[in-house]
């Protein structure tokens, strides 16, 4: 799991997974679409093959409120799990995710609150290179340029109102050894939230 500075926290991270999670495991149906919101993030969990089971919230997650719907075994439908973060400082949250065939994932995309000045940049280490996928949910009032570091190399986003999509695997090294900084600008107070995800779900299109 990725973890945090002080000033940034990963949730649900899912505990990070924009369908942005990182979904890994034995249940290859099982999809995780994760869309950042205000102080949190929503992850979609669908199973349309073979059907959901069970979601729980894994031993991993931390200073997070994870709320996951009651929903009825076997359904094929999406099920959104609401994560928030407690209070200031690292949070992680871990979903362990149940299709009605026993087979399993864990879906853990990476959420950061990024502040305006290179004083406050984040750093995630650890990064596993499935997560190669970056999604901004800008806030209000929110930064104008994000400049994202992957291991020494250096990326650039100008920010509009909304979510901006960056992919870094070009930048990333195999394994679980990668490196992420995170760098805001913009006016007094600014902010964004910022996903780490693996790209394969909606999140970084809806933001």
């Amino acid at each position: 799991m990725v973890r945090l500075t002080p000033l940034a926290f990963a949730l649900l991270l899912v505990g990070m997974a924009l369908g942005l999670a990182a979904c890994d495991g034995t249940g290859a149906n099982i999809r995780c679409d994760v869309t950042p919101i205000s102080n949190g993030v929503q992850v979609a969990v669908v199973d349309q093959v073979d059907g959901l089971k069970s979601i729980v919230s894994g031993p991993l997650t931390s200073n997070a409120n994870v709320v996951v719907p009651a929903f009825p075994s076997g359904t094929k439908n999406p099920v959104t799990v609401t994560a928030t973060k407690q209070s200031p400082g690292p949070s992680v949250v871990d979903l362990n995710v149940t299709n009605s065939d026993l087979g399993q994932k864990e879906c853990d995309p990476s959420l950061f609150n990024v502040v305006r000045g290179a004083e406050d940049a984040v750093t995630a280490r650890g990064v596993p290179d499935v997560e190669h996928a970056v999604a901004v949910q800008n806030g209000s009032p929110g930064l104008t340029v994000l400049k994202v570091a992957v291991n020494g190399k250096k990326f650039t986003l100008n920010l509009r109102h909304g979510a901006k999509t960056l992919d870094i695997s070009s930048a990333m090294h195999q394994g679980n050894s990668n490196t992420i900084v995170l760098t805001g600008q913009g006016p007094a107070n600014a902010s964004a939230n910022v996903l780490l995800w693996d790209g394969t779900g909606k999140g970084g299109r809806t933001s």
